[in-house]
């Protein structure tokens, strides 16, 4: 048996693809065309090899991860980055959801309009801001 095929999964430096039956497995859903709708839905591209369909192990994790990382986002504003380092072992998975998270929490415009009633609030923004 060659060595980069091990249980129908073709490993290739890190990145297995998975067959269709096996994200199904993963993500707890048995119907064929279910899985597929799951996986289009979570954007996860679908690729033909020989005659059977594959994604990549780390776009199924990505997506699996992400719903809980925005929750994270929102529940813990400060730390989110420590707890989901801690919770995420897959180095390559936990580096991809994080560029993607920090893109898309990171923004120029500020999210409400303040109005500053003193000039102790106003000195306290400036230090903020600064």
């Amino acid at each position: 048996m060659n060595d980069n095929y091990k249980d129908n999964i073709i490993i290739t430096n890190k990145i297995e693809l998975l067959t269709l039956a096996e994200v199904g497995a993963k993500i707890k859903l048995n119907d064929p065309k279910s899985i597929k709708n799951w996986v289009r839905q979570n954007g996860i591209t679908i690729h033909k090899l020989a005659s059977t369909n594959y994604v990549y192990d780390v776009d199924l994790m990505i997506s699996i991860y992400r719903p809980l990382m925005q929750d994270f986002i929102r529940k813990y504003p400060n730390n989110w980055k420590d707890m989901c380092e801690k919770l995420i072992k897959e180095d390559n998975v936990f580096e991809v959801l994080m560029e993607t998270m920090e893109r898309n929490t990171q923004s120029d415009k500020p999210l409400k309009k303040i109005k500053l009633r003193t000039s102790e609030d106003e000195k306290l923004y400036r230090e903020l801001v600064a």
